[in-house]
């Protein structure tokens, strides 16, 4: 890479004209007489070789139909990856295709199966990271080289902000159709400022398409389970955490509560005794309709999914919970069968988390004919 660097900035015009001036003026002043014909030649040897470089990296580029190329960052958590699989299954459905990924996500790690190229790098806030910016270098030799290798038809980056690297590397293919599919938590500025290195911005809009209103829920004690889904870092950086102390603590008061996990997000083997099942992703929404409830994060993907499933559910927003997320989030709530507050609301966090555990109050969040959730709250405190 330093010597990389150093042809680099010995090419450069600056560069050659302060040779030439040294050597001319300081230790060959016989030469000062030409010095207008030697500094014509530099201009002209400079052209010439410039139009070579850019020639030569001017690969061409034929875009393979059957290749799709997807990179994964890190700090969209286990969300990310399972969009990532479910993308994959979505697109191997066709038979002769093939899927490239490119991903800091750690838990794609192991992901393999026919028709799947995966390529891993470091994630960018590891305790191996030294420098980002020899990350972003590595990461843009890395997705550069698999966009000359494979020549997908298009590439997807899934995160919340586009890495320096990767900019980079599409800036240097023009040709290919890029997509970048934002976050949750992708703030305005970020998408003013980078949306146009990319071809098509896709911005997920859940609440339009998934609003189910209470009259159409039929939930009976029947669908009482007493199984309780724990997601709360789902979407967020980072694949490990503990059950929230206040969480655990709520619910000791309860017997016979199943807790269902997510297996990534385990830290020891005392968490993995916590939970009576450990799902490995959330991509199957049909083994929601087990649940009796879930207690998640702000990621409008598992929301909708449960909402959809009439499962009902505490969403515990975040403090880079963005205002767009937050808006989508309070229509879907609206409809009833979801409630929202933040981890700073200590007693609404053990009001709601009695709410999903107790069957009378658990039936009545779906059934009740309220129009508001302070309304239902009101019902439930006098229950």
């Amino acid at each position: 890479m330093l010597r990389s660097e150093l042809a680099r900035l010995r090419n450069t015009f600056s560069f050659r004209l302060g040779l030439l001036i040294t050597q001319t003026f300081f230790r060959k002043p016989w030469r000062i007489p030409i010095f207008p014909f030697l500094f014509i030649q530099m201009i002209y040897q400079y052209a010439k070789e410039e139009k070579m470089r850019k020639k030569s990296n001017r690969s061409p580029f034929t875009a393979d139909e059957s290749v799709l190329m997807l990179f994964v960052a890190s700090e969209g958590g286990m969300a990310a990856c399972d969009r990532a699989k479910s993308i994959t299954l979505d697109w191997l459905s066709k038979r002769g295709n093939q899927i490239v990924i490119v991903t800091s996500n750690i838990g794609l790690a192991g992901f393999y199966q026919e028709g799947v190229i995966l390529y891993t790098i470091p994630d960018p806030k590891s305790k191996e990271v030294t420098s980002k910016s020899n990350w972003n270098l590595s990461c843009q030799n890395v997705v550069y080289r698999a966009f000359l290798t494979h020549t997908p038809i298009s590439f997807i980056f899934d995160g919340p902000y586009p890495y320096r690297g990767i900019l980079n590397a599409i800036q240097s293919v023009p040709e290919l159709d890029t997509v970048w599919f934002t976050s949750e938590r992708t703030e305005q500025h970020i998408l003013d400022k980078c949306s146009s290195s990319f071809i098509r911005t896709v911005q997920r809009n859940y609440s339009e398409r998934t609003i189910i209103s209470r009259t159409s829920r039929t939930r009976t004690y029947h669908s009482i389970s007493n199984k309780l889904l724990i997601a709360t870092n789902y979407g967020s950086h980072g694949l490990t955490t503990k059950l929230p102390k206040i969480i655990a603590r709520t619910l000791s008061t309860h017997n016979n509560v199943k807790l269902v996990g997510l297996k990534s997000n385990l830290t020891s083997k005392e968490d993995e005794e916590i939970f009576a099942e450990l799902w490995t992703d959330l991509e199957d929404e049909k083994r929601f309709n087990a649940l009796q409830g879930a207690i998640v994060s702000d990621n409008l993907e598992i929301i909708s999914a449960l909402h959809g499933s009439m499962i009902p559910t505490l969403c515990i927003l975040h403090e880079k919970t963005t205002t767009e997320t937050r808006k989508e989030i309070q229509e879907l709530a609206l409809a009833g069968g979801l409630f929202v507050t933040s981890w700073d609301e200590k007693e609404e966090l053990e009001l709601y988390i009695n709410a999903l555990v107790n069957a009378d109050w658990n039936l009545a969040i779906t059934q009740n004919n309220t129009t508001s959730t302070q309304a239902l709250l009101k019902n439930l405190v006098s229950f």
